[in-house]
Order: structure tokens, then C-alpha cells, then sequence
């Protein structure tokens, strides 16, 4: 029991996590277009 409670509480951090990676891979390719399309103009 002690294990699956511990698991439990693992898996929203671990979703949480994930979703910061997605959003901050998110955000770099953003600013790379950003900085191309600056470049470009």
C-alpha cells in the first residue's frame, strides 16, 4: 500500500514535468522563428 500510495503522488509531478518540458520546447522554437523572421526583415 505504502508503495502504490508513493507512486501516486509521483505520477502528477511527474505529468507536471513533462508538460514544463513541452511548453519550454514550445517557447525556444518560438523565439527561434521569431529571431529568423527579425533577421529576415
Amino acid at each position: 500500500m505504502g508503495l502504490r500510495t508513493h507512486f501516486g503522488v509521483n505520477v502528477p509531478v511527474i505529468l507536471l514535468g513533462l508538460v514544463i518540458l513541452v511548453l519550454a520546447t514550445a517557447f525556444r522554437v518560438g523565439s527561434e522563428l521569431t529571431d529568423e523572421q527579425a533577421m529576415t526583415v
